[in-house]
């Protein structure tokens, strides 16, 4: 594989050379150690991250994680960007809906986003987006708004 991810621009070979030259650490630690000036930047990203996930709440930390990394950018350039970009929107979506709950930690939105998945429930929106899920409670589905 020769492609490069999508996000930071790695190689695969990058990478690859970088697992190579510490096999026995973390890929975290083998990246600090790392005098790459590419690998510092990612890494720096990746800091600010860690220490806003301790301050921000999750409605406002998504923002930031797709800001700081162009992700949806990065995404609504690909193939079927329109549509990618649906998803993320769909995505930020959901988690705010998820904040109207009251719950505001990253396991409580796994387990809610889990619900949802065990009980066969369609998450999307009211366009149809090919390749989305929708959502649609019981009442809804039958007609009972």
């Amino acid at each position: 594989m020769t492609g490069k991810t999508r996000i930071f621009g790695f190689s695969a070979d990058e990478i690859a050379k970088i697992r190579a030259k510490d096999r026995y650490s973390s890929i975290y630690n083998t990246l600090r150690k790392s005098e790459s000036e590419k690998v510092k930047s990612f890494l720096n990203v990746i800091e600010k991250l860690r220490s806003d996930v301790q301050v921000y709440r999750l409605t406002e930390l998504l923002p930031r994680v797709l800001e700081q990394t162009h992700f949806k950018s990065v995404y609504y350039a690909m193939a079927d960007g329109d549509e990618r970009s649906a998803h993320i929107d769909l995505f930020c979506q959901l988690l705010l809906n998820f904040a109207g709950t009251g719950q505001r930690d990253l396991s409580q939105f796994v387990d809610y986003l889990q619900t949802f998945e065990e009980n066969g429930l369609e998450i999307g929106n009211d366009q149809t987006v090919k390749g989305a899920v929708r959502i649609m409670t019981i009442h809804s589905s039958k007609g009972l708004e």
